[in-house]
């Protein structure tokens, strides 16, 4: 009776905390104050998610020191455990609330539009409309096997933890009142009633309970994009249509070496191993080539001819890192990079921009000459000669918005360069971005693989760098390699190592290996990207032609340009705001395309540790909010260019904030744009295609990981040549930028090899 009386005091101290503190919904507030023990119940749940989070919180910080046997664990670990069944069905509940089946009064809205446009074939785009307006994602089996099995293999682990606590909190009716404000378990309240609950979620006053919002509606909305193929046809995208209309070019003949350990270890001792395919490796590996060194080039992906048509979640699977569902720990930034054969070379969109004087003379004067020397520029110019890198000489419709809105506005804007092999056309249309079909784009795969192939490079796919090997000097003695379908390593001896695998796995590669630098995977930089769609009053195909031919410079530190519009990359950042305008979002589509605000990150609020678990990179990244303003003053820029370029709705993905119409007034406008700016650095959810600068150069090892020619400090034989070793961010694309880097450190390593000859034969 003690007991009792000591806990119901308890609850009633803390009835007025949680009324006030937690905004609790009405009923819930009624509720607490007539039973205090349900007070005491909901305060217990409270704090054991918070621990939960404090938990996961505290995990993250000591990865970074975790690296003692991680490089025999890479690989090895089992696949995370798959959700619960009732975590599974709260999970589609929630996945069910998001995507909903209509009812005929709003089916007929979402296909008002359509009628009133007067296409041909309207009956099927009225019917493929009905279709989606009546899916729900449980219903689809590719997206509940995507949901329930995949993602818990592929995303971060500590994000799974996280989601599958929360999960569990909402399937028991003592903890699920705290976060639903409802007694009713969550699965089994109707949809008006669910929606509230997601919205409160959504513009909550507490941090955590926003944070997962955000990360619930990315991967449940790039899980249901990728998978349904009746979400494909409401949204009028003809995938299969637009990829055959494309004229195939002539993919080069790779030989890849057999992923056999008895195969590889009984090979002659290669002269430089390079770790990645991409944009770096690639470059370093046809200038080693050309120089009689013997190569082998080692990724982790797999290779899949440019020729070669995908679909949406083929694309993602096999093109993409953790199979696009990718993002920094908090899951409010998504990370868009590459896994394949050529990396991200062979995913980009052909946009080839120097990196800016004005970017270079910032990081000489941190005691890097190299970047305003002659000898980087003629890098710069002497990788885009190879390319063939072309100004463009059509615009589909969004870069014609946007150079029209620009003109208009008077703002400075250009095309912006291809690197398409001298062709000022580029008949890909927006499939670049799952490989280059007609071949045109001469990233690494149509370009510098190929030329080091013909020079006698080798080449070993599916297969990751668990780990270098060193010396007690410090010497590299060779690589671990996890061959596929291997649980154990295999040893390849070699004194040079080119690290070209990336800003995300470069230092997790490095922190394996037990390298010790203050620098190591800090300094990230994400080029923070917003994304905003625009309406226009009909349609205008935004699949149709190149993806990113043109850039507006008019914001310090921002760039504005053009998105590509397959849907797995932008549908899933459109705001959710209700099930029923969700949908209405997909089939407005072809009228709708999207654009990028894209950030040149000042502030370095990045890491990159190890998983304690598997070895592999953990991102963290928090936008500050110097760099936020930067973002929401390119985001009101881009909403003038956009109205000015006759869109009739401007509509973002940033919290709470409403669309912008066309007809607003001057005091409307000015409003909305101050509601903007007052906006904090956690209201946006954003994407990164570039990250930068986690194994940055300096002039010492107390500035930098790597000196000025990519070597890495404290050790010998080891060299990067990604865009980790960048200072800061670039401001722009940092494909040819790489590659000038690469090309500088590739020389210097062939300078040494040759010395290295030249004394072994007596020169």
């Amino acid at each position: 009776m003690a007991i009792m009386t000591a806990t119901t005091a308890m609850a009633s101290k803390l009835s007025p905390l949680l009324r006030r503190s937690l905004h609790l919904h009405p009923y819930l507030r009624s509720s607490v104050t007539r039973n205090p023990a349900l007070a005491l119940t909901a305060a217990t749940a409270l704090v054991s998610y918070l621990l939960q989070l404090l938990w996961t919180h505290r995990a993250r910080r000591v990865q970074r020191r975790e690296h003692t046997d991680q490089h025999t664990q890479h690989g090895q670990h089992k696949p995370h455990p798959e959700f619960t069944d009732a975590q599974l069905q709260t999970l589609l509940a929630i996945a069910d609330t998001l995507l909903p089946a209509l009812s005929d009064a709003e089916t007929a809205a979402l296909m008002a539009g359509v009628e009133s446009e007067g296409e041909e074939g309207v009956e099927k785009v009225r019917e493929a409309l009905r279709a989606l307006a009546r899916e729900r994602p449980s219903e689809v089996p590719e997206f509940v096997e995507t949901i329930g099995k995949l993602l818990p293999k592929v995303a971060p682990r500590v994000k799974v933890e996280e989601l599958k606590a929360f999960l569990g909190l909402l399937s028991f009716r003592a903890t699920a009142v705290m976060l639903t404000g409802r007694v009713t378990l969550f699965q089994d309240l109707g949809q008006r009633e669910r929606e509230e609950v997601l919205l409160g979620w959504k513009h909550s006053r507490f941090e955590t309970l926003r944070r997962v919002f955000d990360s619930l509606t990315s991967l449940i909305l790039s899980s249901y994009i990728r998978t349904s193929s009746v979400a494909e046809d409401g949204m009028q995208f003809p995938c299969a249509a637009s990829a055959a209309a494309v004229p195939r070019g002539q993919d080069f003949a790779f030989t890849f070496l057999p992923p056999s350990a008895s195969t590889l270890t009984a090979l002659p001792a290669f002269d430089a191993i390079i770790i990645g395919s991409g944009s770096g490796g690639g470059v370093a590996a046809k200038t080693l080539s050309e120089a009689g060194m013997r190569v082998l080039v080692v990724e982790k992906g797999s290779y899949i001819p440019g020729a070669q048509a995908l679909s949406q979640a083929e694309a993602m699977g096999r093109r993409y890192e953790r199979q696009g569902l990718h993002s920094v720990s908090d899951g409010r930034i998504a990370l868009l990079t590459a896994s394949t054969f050529g990396g991200g070379s062979a995913i980009n969109w052909a946009a080839s921009l120097q990196t800016p004087m004005a970017v270079r003379e910032e990081w000489a004067a941190k005691g890097l000459p190299l970047f305003t020397s002659e000898k980087f520029q003629e890098s710069l110019d002497s990788v885009c000669k190879t390319m063939g890198v072309t100004l463009p000489s059509t615009h589909n419709a969004a870069n014609t918005a946007l150079l029209a809105g620009a003109a208009k506005l008077g703002l400075p804007h250009a095309a912006v360069p291809q690197n398409t092999g001298g062709s000022s056309t580029h008949a890909c249309n927006h499939h670049c971005a799952s490989g280059c079909l007609s071949g045109q784009k001469q990233g690494g795969p149509h370009c510098w693989l190929r030329l080091a192939a013909e020079h006698g490079a080798q080449f070993l796919v599916n297969t990751a760098c668990t780990r270098i090997a060193f010396s007690p000097s410090g010497a590299a003695t060779g690589v671990h390699l996890r061959l596929p379908n291997s649980t154990t390593d295999t040893f390849l001896p070699c004194s040079r190592i080119i690290i070209a695998a990336g800003s995300l796995q470069t230092p997790a590669l490095l922190l394996r290996s037990g390298h010790v630098n203050p620098h190591l995977g800090r300094n990230l930089h994400l080029h923070p990207t917003a994304l905003v769609h625009a309406r226009f009053p009909t349609r205008v195909n935004p699949y149709d032609g190149n993806i990113l031919t043109s850039v507006i410079t008019a914001v310090p530190d921002a760039k504005l340009e053009a998105m590509c519009m397959l849907p797995f990359l932008h549908a899933p950042l459109l705001p959710w705001r209700s099930g029923t305008g969700y949908k209405a979002l997909l089939a407005a589509y072809p009228r709708m395309p999207c654009f990028i605000a894209i950030t040149r990150d000042r502030d370095a609020g990045g890491t990159v540790a190890l998983d304690g678990e598997s070895g592999e990179p953990v991102v963290a990244y928090q936008l500050s909010p110097r760099d936020a303003g930067t973002l929401y003053t390119a985001v009101a820029a881009m909403a003038d260019v956009l109205l000015a370029s006759g869109a009739e709705r401007v509509v973002t993905n940033i919290r709470g904030l409403p669309d912008l119409d066309a007809g607003t007034d001057a005091a409307g406008v000015a409003a909305w744009k101050k509601e903007l700016a007052a906006k904090g650095p956690g209201d946006a959810v954003l994407g990164s295609a570039h990250q930068m600068g986690s194994c940055r150069m300096g002039a010492s090892a107390a500035h930098g990981v790597v000196d000025a020619h990519g070597r890495v400090w404290g050790k010998q034989g080891v060299w990067v040549a990604d865009a980790s070793v960048f200072p800061g961010a670039c401001g722009v694309n940092p494909m040819v930028g790489v590659m000038a880097v690469a090309q500088g450190v590739a020389g210097g390593v062939v300078g040494g090899w040759k010395k290295e000859v030249g004394q072994k034969e007596g020169k």
